[in-house]
């Protein structure tokens, strides 16, 4: 009897260290998904100050502030931009969407811009038809592994003079 318990207790030792050696393997290669704060959405315009009813050239990026890197999808344009006038109304949101199904490799602390990144030549313009002082926000929608994420710039202050 002696026997059957010792090999009994030597198997019972095998199959405790492969549950162990399982469980430490599984949770290595889980990625944990990033959070809202991984990341930092910028929007700024080329001048400060612009021309009622002119073209006003404007830089969208997306920060991964983050120590990972990530694998995100995104439509084009990456990041839409909404203004508001200087009681808080909504002037216009620009939600075309020129492509589908993009992705980035981001690498952490990488600048993203896909404009910059695929349409060098192509700058990215919007109009306020009135004087004024308007704040812009950009907000910036992607996945994750099927994680949806949608972000929001800081507002970024413009005057529109005549």
């Amino acid at each position: 009897m002696e026997f059957s318990y010792e090999r009994n207790k030597s198997l019972m030792i095998k199959r405790l260290f492969v549950i162990v050696i399982m469980i430490f393997l599984v949770a290595c290669s889980t990625e944990e998904l990033p959070t809202s704060e991984d990341f930092e959405v910028q929007i700024r315009a080329v001048n400060e100050t612009a021309k009622a009813n002119q073209d006003i050239e404007v830089i969208t990026e997306l920060i991964n502030i983050s120590n990972k890197k990530f694998k995100i999808g995104h439509s084009d344009p990456l990041i839409t931009i909404q203004a508001f006038d200087e009681h808080g109304q909504a002037m216009f949101e620009y939600i075309v969407i020129d492509n589908v199904g993009l992705s980035h490799q981001f690498k952490p602390g990488e600048t993203y811009n896909p404009k910059k990144e695929w349409y060098s030549d192509e700058k990215r313009t919007i109009r306020l038809e009135t004087a004024g002082t308007y704040q812009l926000i950009g907000t910036a929608r992607f996945s994750i592994d099927q994680e949806q994420y949608k972000l929001h710039s800081k507002p970024y202050e413009i005057i529109v003079e005549n």
